[in-house]
C-alpha cells in the first residue's frame, strides 16, 4: 500500500482504510462515520424498491459502499479532491459509479471552504476553492428509489437539481439537518408534499404524502 501513499492521502492500518493527511482528527472523524452509516438501516426499512440511489457526498467510501450491498447501482458525488481519492480506493464496488463534483440546482462552479476535519468542507460565497456542481435531473435516471444528502447545509440547492427526479420517481429522501439549514429544507420538502416519517440522530428520513 505504501508506493500508492501520496502527499494527500495515506493508508491507516487500524482501520484498513485511505484517508485525507489534513485530517486533524482522523480517529474521530471515522467513528463520526461509522456511526452514521446507521442512517442507511434506519431508511431501509421506509424503501419500496431497491433500484438506484443518489448519494452525497461521499466521503472517503463508506456510505456509497454500503449502498452498494442494498441497491443496484449507486451515484455517489464528493467534490474534495483528496476525499474522492479515497472514495475511489476504498469504495471499489462495480455497482458505483463516483464523481468528483458537488450537487447543485445547476451545472456551475461554487466557492467551496475548507476545514482541518474531512468531510466537514463546504460551500461558501467566502471559500478559497472553487468546485463543479451539477443537477442531479443531469442523470437522467430511468429509476431513482432513493436520496442521500449530507452535503453541509447545500441540500437545498440539490434538491432544486432534482425537481424533475423527485416529480418522476418520488424517492425516498434522506437528508442531513443542520440547525443553519433544517428550516429551509423542511420548507422545501414540504412544498414537494414530502412527510418526515423517522429521524436517525440529525438525519431527517422524508417520504412523498
Amino acid at each position: 500500500m505504501a508506493e500508492e501513499e501520496n502527499d494527500a492521502i495515506y493508508w491507516r492500518t487500524d482501520i484498513r482504510a485511505w484517508w485525507p493527511r489534513y485530517d486533524h482528527k482522523p480517529e474521530k472523524c471515522y467513528e463520526f462515520v461509522a456511526h452514521g452509516l446507521g442512517a442507511i438501516d434506519a431508511a431501509r426499512r421506509w424503501l419500496r424498491k431497491s433500484r438506484a440511489a443518489v448519494q452525497a457526498g461521499g466521503h472517503a467510501g463508506y456510505w456509497p459502499r454500503k449502498l452498494a450491498g442494498i441497491f443496484d447501482h449507486v451515484y455517489t458525488f464528493e467534490p474534495e479532491p483528496a476525499l474522492f481519492a479515497c472514495l475511489e480506493r476504498n469504495c471499489r464496488e462495480p455497482n458505483v459509479s463516483a464523481y468528483m463534483c458537488g450537487l447543485g440546482a445547476k451545472f456551475g462552479q461554487v466557492s467551496f471552504r475548507s476545514h482541518v476535519s474531512a468531510g466537514s468542507w463546504r460551500v461558501d460565497p467566502e471559500g478559497e476553492h472553487t468546485i463543479e456542481v451539477r443537477p442531479i435531473d443531469s442523470l437522467h435516471l430511468e429509476h431513482c428509489d432513493a436520496l442521500f444528502l449530507d452535503i453541509e447545509g447545500y441540500e437545498v440547492e440539490a434538491l432544486k437539481g432534482a425537481a424533475q427526479t423527485i416529480k418522476v420517481c418520488r424517492p425516498l429522501i434522506l437528508v442531513e439537518l443542520l440547525p443553519r439549514s433544517k428550516e429551509s429544507i423542511e420548507q422545501h420538502l414540504l412544498a414537494l408534499n414530502y412527510r418526515q416519517v423517522a429521524r436517525y440522530g440529525r438525519d431527517g428520513i422524508y417520504l412523498p404524502k
